[in-house]
């Protein structure tokens, strides 16, 4: 007899090694905002409408997607469905709570709004109770004293009744059809969780996008360099990085000195100045290879002096000599991408079967290149280069052109010259050429 046990993990870094060697790992990708959607307007809301009771007491209430998609995204980001299932329980829950209130006032006035309606009742008739349980005139009183206590009832007055009309409020039974929207996801849950990723709306020198995937999903991960004062340590890197992808930070600054002194001679940026490199979001660990491209382009775009082209992002490792190599996680990424707004994505060329694999709609919008080396990254990404090549070679073309329209000319002048020489005289001795 043997025991199998069956679980489930967002990660499998804090398994220990011997136990997760003795498992079977299936890796399975997390749920898209679209598909959220879908599960909860589905299956999550009909039963969770059911478990408090709305719908068997009449209440037909629904959300709408746009409402969904941003619970989703900016609530509950997990891969799973677990989060939004809670967030959803604590909507209906709440309204469930004002259909009890409000039937509980339909019974009638509680006992605290009696005794304020016979305190009003005696201030109206001018009978006041003393303490010892006689019953006094207000006449009684100096006329002063008198008009200051009609004026507090009065306000006291006021103020239990703007209450009890607060409380009506409050306790109002909401409508039994009605579609929640975007404005009431604050009255119900608070504060988004999560806010826009996106940073720039105009990236500067030096800042590239990065695609990055975490136990949330995909996000995406911006990589700032600027000078730094000169010292000893050409490079200085923060925002909490792990050993891989400190690794990565270094063969990143080699690569692009190699290649800026191979594309750009005259270029002595690296040698003249000190470079800080920082990962945002400091208090989140970041490990692993899959953002070498990006680092690279922060690194040639901030020598170079050149932004990036807009509206763009990347992933991929890189070797030594340039080669862009696989990366993990593309749909979370390319979610991560399209949720916040990036139009061009640049992913490795051995990730291409992975993306002919996903749904239409993640990728949807969204121009997606694949790259085999790190030149071809610099073609894509800098505009600017990529607009002096074309000049260059348009320039070059158009030289090529006019050379060759330069000799159609001459050797048409050539043949009509020896055509009328020869209709001029056929006695006509042409010199003779001695080679030297």
């Amino acid at each position: 007899y043997q025991r199998r046990v069956r679980g489930t993990a967002n990660s499998t870094d804090t398994i220990a090694k011997p136990l997760l060697d003795r498992m079977e790992v299936l890796r399975l990708s997390g749920y898209v905002s679209s598909e959220k959607v879908q599960i909860a307007q589905k299956y999550l809301i009909p039963k969770i409408l059911e478990k408090f009771g709305l719908k068997e007491a009449g209440y037909d209430i629904s959300i709408s997607d746009s409402a969904l998609l941003s619970l989703a995204n900016e609530y509950c980001r997990e891969a799973g469905i677990r989060n939004l299932e809670k967030k959803l329980e604590a909507i209906f829950r709440k309204i469930a709570l004002e259909v009890a209130r409000a039937k509980d006032r339909e019974k009638g006035v509680t006992t605290e709004q009696q005794g304020e309606a016979a305190a009003a009742t005696a201030t109206a008739t001018g009978t006041v109770q003393a303490q010892d349980g006689q019953e006094t005139k207000p006449n009684d009183e100096p006329i002063i004293e008198q008009e200051e206590e009609e004026e507090n009832d009065e306000e006291r007055f006021r103020d239990a009744k703007s209450e009890r009309e607060r409380q009506k409020r409050q306790t109002r039974a909401p409508p039994k059809k009605m579609e929640l929207t975007k404005k009431d996801l604050v009255k119900y849950l608070g504060k988004a969780r999560f806010m826009s990723e996106r940073y720039y709306e105009k990236t500067p020198i030096g800042v590239v996008t990065g695609l990055a995937w975490s136990e949330l999903g995909g996000s995406t991960l911006y990589i700032e360099t600027v000078i730094a004062p000169h010292t000893e340590k050409k490079i200085s890197i923060t925002g909490k990085l792990g050993d891989v992808m400190q690794e990565s930070v270094s063969l990143a600054y080699t690569y692009a000195k190699s290649h800026l002194a191979r594309t750009a001679p005259d270029n002595d940026f690296f040698v003249k100045n000190s470079v800080h490199m920082h990962f945002p979001e400091g208090a989140v660990p970041k490990d692993g290879p899959s953002a070498g491209i990006a680092i690279i382009t922060s690194l040639i775009s901030l020598a170079r002096g050149i932004p990036i082209k807009q509206e763009l992002a990347m992933t991929g490792e890189v070797t030594l000599t340039g080669l862009v190599l696989a990366v993990g996680g593309i749909k979370e990424k390319l979610v991560a991408a399209q949720r916040s707004g990036i139009k061009t994505v640049l992913l490795p060329l051995q990730n291409k079967s992975d993306v002919y694999e996903l749904d239409r709609q993640i990728v949807a919008g969204m121009d997606i290149h694949f790259v085999e080396t790190y030149d071809q990254v610099e073609k894509l990404v800098f505009e600017e280069i990529t607009q002096r090549a074309d000049q260059s070679a348009s320039s070059s073309q158009v030289t090529v052109q006019s050379e060759n329209n330069e000799s159609e000319n001459r050797n048409e002048e050539n043949s009509r010259d020896e055509k009328e020489g020869e209709e001029s005289s056929t006695d006509y001795i042409p010199p003779t050429i001695s080679s030297v």
